[in-house]
């Protein structure tokens, strides 16, 4: 009895302190409540809660404008206006239920105002692609994800592709990989929609956006991208197959990078790109004809989007292909065994193809990765005449046979050595090949060899496919085949007779080289440097070479901008005469004024790497001494004091060591 008296006694105890705690807690919800702004009467006051810094004040403006939107009271236009760059940066939000919160209003500020957003969507698609693209909780993901469909729901698809295209190409971005695949994936999602097949075509960057989808289709480093880009190809091209092979047959030569993401399409002539996407949509309807592959990522387990009136049944499809591959190329059939130097009447009527017809129909998606890889390594080549130089050097003779200075003649024997060197090397030393590590180095060894005996016929043929392996390797983990590859490149520029094949990808070269300069192994730093200044005193044409590092010093981080200031120096030295006025207002902005890129970095003279200011007073010296003091007047008074003082010192001890015949011009 005494035992239940005091369990009585307990349970009373706390419904007391219960509804103590009632009683002290809702005064302050109430006071709470009683603080929100009136939500149909205060906007303006809403808005300024979103704006703020303080968490709480942004939860409570975020909750006030969902309960006037409930109302079904629509913004104005500059209300609207403001809100949208208030939710811009609120992409940046770290506070997790703040982030989740915001995603929910967005949407409902979406289904509201969508007719009105028009201005904001490549806004709203670039913050969703890259803010997916960052660590983020699942939930977060999913709120994103959904906050795409609805965009994808409440926008026509006229409006949405253009916005795509345009972060496809928009140079100042840098997606990851997740942020590149998402963004593919929805360009997908957009061709199934009625009226995708007017819309894919129509922008102005159509053409530049399906070059870069291709050059995805073929991306070193992730099978992600691969895999999304070449699903993305099959549904443009099932979305409206006349207008996208129309396009296909349109595609230009490119001859700069935009960014350095669209650098590998400077491998790929138009034929090549043609033949690229052709392939993947023939071995994606291969595959779904046959049914071999129902859960290959290359086929969408999704059914068949509709089909625009213009997109032509299976057959018609099949027919459009093969008549792209006639006006592109012949019938191919490719091997390794038939790459290598050919005679020009074999290779007129043997060309070399990605052997994706020889592949049946049960092959993982590695082959076909492979294979499509292959194709692009592809060299439609010609005989290039040869010119004898001052040493050692072959030339051309008869039917292609080169002979030396040194006894007049080559053996045969030689030069199916040489050859085979080079059929072994784009064999065997691909960067996913199975040859071992050490067997590759032995391989670009070889070729190094050839190049500086000067048995280069072989190399010229093959140097679109040469370069890639080159270029590959640069990134692959082995650090003395990422040096071999650097020598390699040095000593391509250091022979005169392969000028004519490297001057078109001389960009591209450039850029992979000073990209080694950020290698954590310090002998490929040397070595980057090395043949960066061998490429410098021979790298022609003069004007894209300068138009290409310009903005590398500006924009690139350390030290890859350390790189380009000190090649920059090397080439003035090597051709001050050819050091135009143009040139300098390329070249000096990046130099003198400040550039900064993220917060704590700048680039030229006031740059917080020392190296790096050393290294633009250099590069100035090397201008004064080209150009002279008159026309570098205007740039070097911008200056401080201190630094035109540096200045001076080392133009004093250049003009020291500076022979007679070596003074400054002064000529424009």
């Amino acid at each position: 009895m005494q035992r239940r008296v005091v369990q009585v006694r307990l349970v009373l105890g706390w419904l007391i302190c219960t509804t103590g705690q009632q009683t002290t807690i809702r005064p302050d919800r109430d006071e709470r409540l009683q603080e929100f702004p009136d939500p149909a009467k205060d906007i303006n006051e809403i808005i300024v809660l979103c704006a703020s810094t303080t968490w709480q004040e942004r939860r409570d403006g975020l909750l006030s404008l969902q309960s006037y939107l409930a109302q079904d009271v629509k913004l104005t236009d500059g209300e609207l206006k403001h809100l949208t760059e208030i939710f811009a940066k609120m992409f940046t939000d770290a506070h997790t239920k703040g982030m989740a919160l915001f995603l929910d209003t967005l949407q409902e500020v979406i289904k509201m105002h969508k007719d009105d957003l028009e201005y904001w969507i490549y806004v709203l698609l670039q913050r969703v692609f890259m803010k997916i693209g960052g660590e983020t909780l699942n939930s977060i993901a999913s709120k994103l994800i959904s906050t795409l469909e609805l965009v994808r729901v409440c926008f026509g698809v006229d409006q949405l592709i253009p916005n795509v295209y345009r972060f496809l190409l928009d140079a100042t971005q840098t997606p990851n990989v997740k942020s590149k695949t998402v963004m593919l994936n929805f360009l997908t999602s957009l061709c199934s929609q009625p009226d995708a097949a007017a819309a894919i075509v129509a922008p102005s960057n159509a053409l530049q956006a399906l070059q870069k989808i291709i050059a995805h289709s073929q991306d070193a480093k992730s099978m992600e991208i691969r895999q999304a880009a070449k699903v993305c190809i099959v549904a443009l091209w099932n979305c409206d197959t006349a207008a996208v092979t129309l396009l296909l047959t349109e595609l230009p030569k490119v001859s700069l990078c935009a960014s350095a993401d669209m650098c590998d399409v400077l491998l790929l002539d138009p034929l090549e790109q043609q033949d690229i996407a052709s392939n993947i949509v023939h071995n994606h309807m291969r595959k779904t004809s046959t049914g071999s592959e129902p859960g290959s990522p290359m086929v969408p387990s999704s059914p068949k989007p509709p089909q625009s009136p213009s997109t032509p049944p299976f057959g018609d499809q099949e027919e459009v292909y093969k008549s792209l591959r006639r006006t592109t190329a012949e019938i191919q059939n490719y091997s390794f065994e038939t790459l290598g130097p050919k005679l020009d009447g074999d290779r007129d009527t043997t060309s070399q193809d990605s052997g994706i017809s020889q592949m049946s129909a049960g092959n993982d998606m590695r082959n076909d990765i492979a294979a499509i890889e292959e194709k692009m390594e592809d060299l439609n080549s010609r005989q290039f005449g040869l010119q004898s130089g001052s040493r050692s050097l072959p030339f051309a003779g008869l039917n292609g046979i080169s002979e030396t200075d040194s006894n007049g003649c080559r053996s045969l024997g030689d030069i199916k050595d040489s050859d085979a060197v080079v059929r072994d090397v784009i064999e065997r030393c691909c960067i996913d090949h199975t040859t071992s590590v050490a067997d590759k180095r032995k391989l670009l060894t070889q070729v190094l060899d050839l190049v500086h005996q000067g048995h280069v016929q072989g190399v010229m043929e093959n140097f679109k496919k040469l370069l890639r392996i080159f270029i590959d390797h640069l990134a692959a983990g082995d650090t003395q085949n990422r040096i071999l590859s650097l020598k390699i490149i040095a000593a391509i520029f250091q022979n005169s007779s392969l000028k004519c094949v490297w001057e078109k990808y001389v960009e591209l070269i450039t850029l992979k080289v000073l990209n080694a300069h950020s290698d954590e192994k310090r002998e490929v730093i040397k070595e980057a440097e090395t043949t960066a200044a061998a490429m410098a005193r021979c790298v022609s044409p003069f004007d894209t070479v300068v138009y290409t590092l310009a903005p590398l010093i500006r924009t690139s981080p350390y030290p890859e901008d350390l790189g380009a200031l000190k090649m920059l120096t090397k080439l003035v030295e090597a051709n001050p005469e050819q050091i135009t006025d143009q040139h300098l207002k390329e070249i000096m902005p990046g130099i003198l004024k400040v550039s900064r890129v993220h917060i704590n970095r700048a680039t030229g003279t006031d740059h917080n790497e020392s190296p790096v200011r050393k290294s633009s007073i250099f590069c100035m010296v090397a201008l004064y001494k080209a150009v002279g003091e008159e026309r570098l007047a205007d740039y070097i008074s911008g200056l401080t004091g201190s630094k035109v003082r540096l200045l001076r010192l080392y133009i004093t001890r250049a003009e020291q060591q500076t022979t007679p015949n070596d003074t400054p011009k002064n000529a424009s």
